[in-house]
């Protein structure tokens, strides 16, 4: 079996100039409901459990997938042990229904969180203007 490693946060592609297709992609798609949709179905079951419980399990997600889903670069960032990092993914997997070890969870998750980005930045540039 052959274990693929993707960095989402792939520091030579953004060195390289390949600019933000992912976020040129979302917001093609035009329809911000849809949008907003998405982030909902996506993190939204997270975002509630932070909220009612007093957790971070979404920044916490959020710094595995800038860290390629790696415990050890994660519980370096976050100074937790890696078996911390196992745990949390665990609770997110509780909470989620998704197993954040698979890359089409990540992806998911990742699209998401650069819907929200993508929304933030449109409401604070509309704020501003």
């Amino acid at each position: 079996m052959i274990t693929v490693n993707y960095d989402l946060d792939n520091e030579k592609e953004k060195e390289a100039g390949e600019g933000p297709v992912i976020e040129s992609l979302l917001a093609g798609i035009g329809d911000e409901a849809l949008l907003l949709h998405y982030h909902e179905e996506t993190l939204g079951p997270l975002e509630r459990y932070d909220e009612d419980n007093g957790t971070e399990y979404a920044k916490f997600l959020r710094v595995y997938l800038e860290c390629g889903g790696r415990p050890q670069k994660v519980g370096e960032r976050l100074y937790i042990h890696r078996n911390t990092v196992t745990n949390y993914l665990k609770k997110i997997r509780s909470i989620t229904g998704k197993d954040m070890t698979h890359l089409d969870c990540r992806v998911e998750a990742y699209l998401a969180y650069c819907v929200e980005d993508m929304l933030n930045e449109g409401s604070s540039e509309e704020a501003l203007g």
